[in-house]
């Protein structure tokens, strides 16, 4: 088998920032610095999911006819709902950890908090992830030359962005219009 090459990005989260910090329901929780934005990419795609699950519910339920086709049509609408449900306790758990999960669901319980609380949380949590400084990877032979700076200049893609603005720009894409779903 041959290596074909090294795809390491030349930007990367920086791994040696500080973890950022949220108040929710009065308690204090931490989202590591090396949590980075494939979280909430695998994110974005669940939901992306549960809502193409739950407009076909909606749609088979809609044309449905016989007891049996509207009660299928049901059963995918309340699928779409638990798979909607899982994105969001899989990114809090990816970025919480096990240390705080519990505590996090404990204290949500308490203050009756339900899933468009814990998706407006998500929300928050991946603009900051999408918001971190970024790093260049260290300068190999075989890739081109970095400074070591963060990347504050304009990013050399297509699209005149800095991969932060680019990482903001994919994340908000992805996500905007599963905010507002019934998912």
């Amino acid at each position: 088998m041959a290596n074909v090459g090294d795809f390491t990005p030349t930007e990367t989260t920086d791994p040696t920032a500080e973890a950022d910090e949220f108040t929710f329901c009065g308690q204090t929780f931490e989202i590591p610095a090396t949590v980075g934005t494939a979280r909430a990419l695998r994110f974005a795609w669940n939901l992306k999911q549960a809502q193409g699950q739950a407009g076909r519910g909606e749609q088979n339920l809609r044309k449905a006819i016989t007891d049996e086709a509207k009660t299928k049509a049901r059963v995918d609408i309340i699928e779409a709902d638990l798979t909607a449900s899982a994105a969001i306790y899989d990114l809090l758990l990816a970025c919480l950890g096990e240390g705080q999960i519990d505590s996090f669901i404990s204290v949500g319980d308490a203050f009756g908090v339900d899933n468009a609380g814990y998706m407006s949380v998500c929300d928050e949590i991946q603009q900051v992830i999408a918001g971190r400084p970024t790093k260049r990877s260290a300068d190999s032979s075989d890739g081109p030359s970095t400074n070591g700076q963060t990347s504050t200049e304009s990013g050399s893609g297509f699209t005149g962005l800095s991969p932060r603005d680019q990482q903001v720009a994919m994340i908000e894409a992805a996500s905007t219009s599963l905010v507002d779903s019934p998912a």
